[in-house]
């Protein structure tokens, strides 16, 4: 009876009780609105936890972005608003627009694309606003701006020299006993070769092209051309150089002591050297002795040269059946001349060792006191003031937090290069100072480190220690971007 009983209860039991099931909670209802429900929008919740951290971090990060282009458009904007009424002023028909140097360098382990997008971005469109012209001087080796700088400087030395040489001679020529001597002399031949050359004088003068139709007092004669800045007396309110680059800068303060303190020629055992473009890989290959024979080298460089020129000729006269040129063959012959080409490019050593410059003279053939004339009439490059241009690129997955912020705050660099530009434009200059050597020293921070251990084994001039000499610094000026205070907006 007992155990019939205890069934029946616990039959009864099961009976009674429901099955428990699984029941997800209800999602809470969120706002709502009859006005809302009549556009078929019965609520509106808020988005999951994860949504909500999915959609903040892409917020912040188009954000930021967007924030930092209108910031620099606007202080891009600003500086070119500056520098806009000297852009406006007229010009004459046979003026040019004062010109400006830019030497560009290639960050470290990099491409030229990098220094060059530099300069498009924040210091060109400030130029083309205030209405100054520039010129490109870009080179992917080391060495290149530097030995471009002093050829130039060297040029305007031998050029100097030989005027003085021919104004002592015509001034001697023009002394009593040397007209007498030269009058007694004279024969009939010569009085009929002066004619002569008379007559040819007078027919390269009067060509029909000077005498004839629209050609006859033309107006657009590039000989009649001058720069404005021909006709500035203050030598330092000439062109103007602006160094894109820590290793532009370098270079071309070396340049500048190579030529005012070198001698005019090429030491005897000065050999030029190999460098290799920044941006590609090195290739093994063992360095030249300084004790080899240069004639041998250059011998090897012009068979080279004239194989590549007969290749080129075999390939404009090698043609298809309907007598046009393969397109395809053409491109990557020329690329492997190219590369051939720079294989052969060697850059030259310096005249001078920079611990020789306190021993040598300062340009003696030239005069320091004012505006040193040129053919252009403009002042020489080292009386031109000079701006620099840091390119802060950092690489390396390690730094990756660092070109994070960088990124994000580029409006900083368009403000600090606005600046400065903004300074060349209205030509804002100062006396060179011995702390001006370390101009955009911070960029070196960037330069990785292998680069830098390389450099130093092998000598690279932008990891030496820049060395100077006063009297170098004593003609030189810069650009201050100091002087120019904010407008109020």
């Amino acid at each position: 009876m007992d155990n019939a009983k205890e069934s029946a209860k616990a039959d009864s039991a099961t009976v009674g009780t429901p099955e428990v099931k699984d029941v997800k909670p209800k999602k809470p209802a969120g706002f709502s609105n009859p006005a809302l429900k009549a556009m078929g929008i019965n609520s509106i919740r808020l988005p999951s936890r994860n949504w909500m951290i999915f959609w903040c971090v892409v917020a912040t990060g188009v954000g930021g972005y967007a924030y930092d282009k209108y910031e620099q458009k606007r202080l891009r904007k600003k500086w070119m608003d500056r520098v806009a009424k000297y852009g406006a002023e007229p010009l004459s028909p046979d003026l040019t627009a004062r010109k400006v140097t830019v030497y560009v360098a290639p960050p470290p382990s990099d491409y030229l694309d990098e220094s060059l997008a530099v300069f498009r971005r924040y210091v060109k469109p400030i130029l083309n606003a205030g209405g100054v012209d520039f010129q490109i001087q870009s080179e992917n080796r080391q060495g290149v701006i530097r030995s471009t700088v002093a050829a130039e400087i060297r040029s305007l030395r031998r050029e100097v020299l030989n005027n003085t040489e021919r104004l002592e001679r015509e001034k001697e020529a023009k002394k009593w006993y040397n007209r007498l001597k030269r009058f007694l002399s004279r024969s009939k031949d010569e009085a009929v070769n002066l004619e002569a050359v008379e007559d040819k004088i007078s027919q390269d003068k009067y060509t029909l092209t000077n005498l004839l139709g629209v050609y006859y007092k033309n107006a657009l004669d590039e000989g009649k051309l001058h720069n404005e800045d021909a006709f500035v007396s203050d030598p330092t309110a000439n062109g103007g150089v602006i160094c894109i680059g820590r290793g532009a800068y370098k270079e071309y303060l070396h340049g500048l002591h190579e030529g005012l303190l070198g001698p005019l020629e090429k030491p005897i055992d000065s050999v030029d050297i190999d460098v290799p473009v920044e941006g590609t890989k090195d290739k093994d290959s063992t360095p030249e002795s300084e004790s080899s024979d240069t004639l041998e080298g250059a011998e090897v460089a012009v068979v080279a040269g004239e194989q590549l020129q007969s290749e080129d000729i075999d390939q404009k006269e090698h043609k298809d059946a309907n007598g046009e040129t393969n397109d395809k063959t053409n491109d990557e012959s020329n690329d492997e001349n190219s590369e051939e080409g720079e294989k052969l490019a060697k850059v030259p050593r310096p005249f001078i060792d920079p611990l020789e410059y306190s021993k040598t003279a300062l340009a003696p053939e030239l005069s320091f006191e004012g505006k040193i004339q040129t053919d252009s009439k403009v002042s020489p490059v080292f009386q031109q003031p000079i701006a620099v241009i840091p390119v802060y690129h950092l690489i390396g997955f390690l730094q990756t937090p660092v070109r994070i912020w960088r990124f994000y705050h580029k409006r900083e660099l368009t403000d600090e290069y606005g600046r400065l530009t903004c300074a060349v434009v209205e030509n804002l200059r100062r006396k060179f100072t011995p702390e001006d050597v370390d101009w955009a020293k911070d960029e070196e921070k960037d330069w990785p480190s292998k680069w830098v251990q390389k450099g130093i084994d092998k000598g690279s001039e932008w990891i030496q220690d820049t060395v100077v000499d006063d009297r170098v610094l004593n003609i030189l000026s810069v650009y201050d971007a100091s002087s120019i205070k904010d407008e109020k907006e």
